[in-house]
């Protein structure tokens, strides 16, 4: 028999886990996630440079917009005449500061009414320097799309091997909407998901510490009410994600229950025709998919509350600053700068509280999909079997017993022999267990008790794909695949 044939924890369940238990299991996930991307760690190493480039140039723009200020905003120590000059040889915007002290922007000879031109020069360095942070930001998002792409197929590949391997039985027992869902929706969830995580993880946090860095070094004092308000943000988040993870968990259930409402309909159409349920597969539909709707609405809600509230405890921190910035009687330049600074803060601050909601709903993906690539059949060939090189047609049915649910036999004790050349039928009352026989002849179940030979040998001797090549089988059930003609009548060879 084969192994880990439990189903897997649904989100529901995971979200009464306990704390310590859940960390555990996120660690294992995320761990098993990273081993998808290391294989393209060339991209990830160029997605990773791309991203701290990106992030590293907010504290670029902070200091540029700190030297624009000091160009642009007055200076009440230079006389403004009309004939003088209001910069003189050179500026320096960083004299205050103990980095870059004698950095000097060049101011050139132009008569007082053509100074607006190099005022301009200086304010366009602000356009320009946006423009290369969103070439690294935009060569960043697409190296971790391109990275995203590459997971998803191989998780989808995975995944969908992982089914196709499984036996009658694990089909007998999973719905075929879930099955749907897992492979199309939830590999897709759990690479996208894991892409912004990985993301997240390092454009965010860079351009955080870059700004606080800055902020700090202009007045450390100013930027203590930043550092304190940093961590309150976090609070909220912490607060919504057992929400986020219960929410997230009813709607993946019901997205299952969708995919099986959608499978039975389109599959049955000529059952609900005929008895005229139309209505009724409708009114089923709906129903699940306001569920979905619902509960969609309660993760999000939960995920974009997050956000005001952090915005909240932000702007708290600003206005105690501005209180500061009149106490200190702080120059215009210098009080924008800094403003500026934990204004360029917040919005990072905002995308590192929503990668808590996606990690939940990546986790529970994950769940879900590794468990399909993890499950093993029920029946595997054993290690020493050999393949059926061309079958003399010979079939025996040895003290036959088998039952697809414990202690209710389909087969008990049934001895059969079908010689080479001879024409057979199995007549009985449906349920009688003749699709039983064939199902284990072609090797769908392994028995119970007793054995299924062909040619003397039993078919657990065989690998199964060599046992089947051997048998031609026409079924009575209709079935067309969406391909040529063709194509369905050669899909056996």
């Amino acid at each position: 028999m084969g192994q880990d044939q439990s189903p897997p924890p649904s989100a529901l369940e995971l979200a009464q886990h306990s704390s310590d238990e859940l960390a555990t299991r996120r660690i294992a996930v995320f761990r098993r996630l990273l081993s998808y991307i290391i294989p393209f760690r060339g991209r990830l190493a160029w997605g990773i440079f791309f991203g701290i480039c990106s992030g590293l140039f907010n504290a670029v723009i902070l200091l540029v917009m700190k030297s624009v200020f000091t160009v642009v905003l007055p200076n009440d120590e230079v006389a403004d005449d009309g004939d003088e000059s209001r910069f003189g040889d050179a500026i320096r915007p960083f004299e205050d500061l103990p980095i870059f002290t004698d950095f000097e922007i060049p101011v050139p000879t132009l008569p007082a009414e053509q100074e607006w031109i190099f005022v301009t020069l200086v304010c366009l360095s602000i356009p320009l320097l946006l423009l290369l942070r969103g070439l690294f930001q935009f060569l960043h998002q697409y190296c971790m799309l391109w990275l995203n792409m590459k997971v998803l197929y191989n998780l989808r590949d995975q995944c969908f091997r992982g089914v196709m391997r499984q036996s009658l039985s694990f089909f007998n027992r999973v719905k075929q909407g879930e099955l749907i869902q897992t492979v199309a929706n939830q590999t897709r969830t759990l690479a996208e998901a894991g892409g912004h995580l990985l993301s997240g993880w390092i454009q965010h946090p860079v351009g955080i510490l870059s700004v606080i860095v800055v902020v700090v070094i202009m007045d450390p004092l100013y930027s203590l009410g930043a550092l304190v308000v940093f961590p309150l943000c976090i609070l909220p988040v912490a607060a919504i994600a057992r929400r986020v993870r219960k929410a997230g968990g009813k709607e993946e259930e019901e997205s299952e229950g969708l995919m099986v409402t959608l499978h039975e309909s389109f599959s049955g159409v000529r059952l609900v025709k005929a008895n005229s349920r139309e209505e009724y597969q409708t009114e089923r539909f709906n129903a699940g998919s306001r569920a979905i709707v619902k509960f969609i609405m309660r993760w999000r809600k939960a995920m974009e509350i997050s956000s005001p509230l952090v915005e909240i405890v932000g702007a708290t921190g600003i206005v105690i600053g501005m209180v500061y910035a009149w106490v200190t009687e702080m120059q215009y330049g210098k009080f924008m700068t800094l403003n500026l600074g934990l204004i360029s803060l917040y919005p990072n601050v905002k995308a590192l509280s929503r990668i808590q909601v996606q990690a939940e709903k990546c986790f529970v993906a994950a769940i879900k999909v590794f468990h399909f690539i993890d499950a093993e059949p029920e029946v595997t060939d054993r290690p020493e079997a050999t393949g059926l090189k061309k079958s003399t047609g010979l079939i025996e049915l040895k003290d036959v017993t088998f039952a697809y649910e414990p202690e209710n036999p389909a087969l008990r004790n049934v001895s059969l022999r079908f010689e080479p050349g001879k024409r057979y039928a199995l007549v009985g009352q449906s349920g009688s267990g003749k699709s039983t026989i064939l199902s284990l002849i072609l090797r769908f179940y392994d028995v119970d008790d007793g054995a299924v030979r062909v040619d003397t040998r039993d078919v657990r001797d065989y690998t199964q794909a060599s046992l089947r090549e051997n048998i031609g089988l026409v079924s009575q059930d209709t079935f067309l695949f969406h391909d040529t003609i063709a194509n369905n009548i050669r899909y056996g060879r």
